[in-house]
């Protein structure tokens, strides 16, 4: 056996402070029959392990023999089987040893419920003192409390001793047989690499911050960017006279004149703007050249010099044939 269960009962009743009437009322609300019942269930399992396994043990060795299995493997299953004959066998006597002690108890509880006699004066006892009482020996109370005692004297020698021995030092189920350890892996883990968390430099910025597009490398620890130098001093602010909701437009330029008015001497100079100048407007195309012929009104120029057919006459006196040309009048 591999141990014991704990004590089931821890402390008795104390009938010696009960009443007849409550004794005789609890031991007739014992089953005595579903004891015995319980006690048969458990006998019969003990007897079907008993039985049946060493068979079963029996013809798997006679496999194993059949087969000549030899090695390792058949070491290992020859060792299993033998292992689980002996839990099975454990189990068998514990079932039975159980079975056992729920039969005392279902003989203990009938006989309790024919011993404890009901009040007053039936039964062997109550007819005794029934006789005393008649023989002005005892009065009626006297003869009730004999019956109470016998009633207590019946817990204490029967009722007792059965729960008490039922209950203690009962063989507890055997251990399962411990579990095999860890097979080893097929294949080695896959590590995954661990990469440090960037850590904050002096002036509050990562290494994300500092270079985003490096790539992270697998296995390497990144090494600390330089430091970011300082930044430069940004120009001063505009004051509230400048600030508006919006950029400011360029200052228009008035038109010459032959007065022109003085400028007011209140007005203070603006500072110059930090923010980028809007881009000027792009010029229209160009208005194309008048024709060389429409430059004037007048009379076409006379160049004497010139080339035949562009500013002066054609020689020959034919006009010429060339668009774009005005003939002399």
């Amino acid at each position: 056996m591999s141990g014991t269960d704990p004590d089931y009962i821890s402390a008795m009743e104390h009938f010696e402070a009960m009443r007849h009437e409550d004794i005789y009322q609890a031991t007739q609300q014992i089953d005595a029959g579903e004891i015995l019942r319980l006690s048969g269930a458990w006998m019969n399992a003990a007897a079907t392990l008993q039985s049946t396994f060493p068979l079963t043990r029996a013809n798997a060795n006679l496999v194993m023999n059949e087969a000549e299995w030899e090695g390792e493997a058949a070491d290992a299953a020859l060792a299993c089987t033998r292992s689980f004959a002996e839990s099975i066998e454990e189990l068998a006597g514990v079932v039975g040893q159980v079975g056992l002690r729920l039969g005392a108890v279902a003989a203990a509880a009938e006989a309790v419920k024919v011993a404890v006699v009901p009040p007053g004066n039936t039964g062997p006892v109550g007819a005794l003192a029934r006789l005393l009482e008649s023989a002005k020996v005892i009065d009626a109370d006297m003869a009730q409390e004999v019956l109470r005692q016998e009633a207590i004297l019946t817990m204490n020698m029967i009722y007792k001793p059965a729960y008490s021995a039922a209950g203690s030092g009962v063989p507890a189920l055997p251990e399962p047989p411990p579990l095999p350890g860890a097979l080893p892996p097929l294949a080695p883990p896959i590590t995954t690499p661990q990469v440090a968390p960037a850590q904050p430099s002096s002036t509050g910025t990562t290494r994300d911050d500092v270079d985003p597009g490096l790539p992270n490398q697998p296995g390497t620890i990144p090494t600390p960017p330089p430091a970011a130098p300082a930044p430069a001093p940004e120009p001063p602010a505009p004051g509230p006279e400048s600030e508006g909701p919006g950029p400011q437009p360029a200052p228009e330029i008035p038109a010459p004149t032959d007065n022109p008015s003085p400028r007011s001497p209140d007005a203070p100079a603006q500072p110059p703007v930090a923010e980028a100048p809007p881009e000027a407007d792009e010029p229209g195309p160009a208005a194309p050249p008048p024709p060389a012929g429409q430059t004037s009104s007048g009379a076409p120029l006379s160049d004497p010099d010139g080339q035949p057919g562009i500013t002066g006459p054609v020689p020959g006196g034919r006009a010429p044939d060339q668009p774009g040309v005005i003939p002399p009048p």
